[in-house]
């Protein structure tokens, strides 16, 4: 997994495995992000 700088990761929110969340961005569904997964701005 790798989380870029300055990302915001709301409460409820589960990640899975091998994911890249880009550098700024703002995790805020409440669910699971599945593995093998690149989000940006979720």
């Amino acid at each position: 997994m790798w989380i870029g700088g300055n990302v915001i990761v709301n409460p409820g929110v589960t990640i899975g495995n091998n994911f890249v969340i880009g550098a700024g961005s703002v995790v805020t569904k409440v669910g699971i992000i599945k593995s093998n997964t690149l989000g940006y701005n979720y």
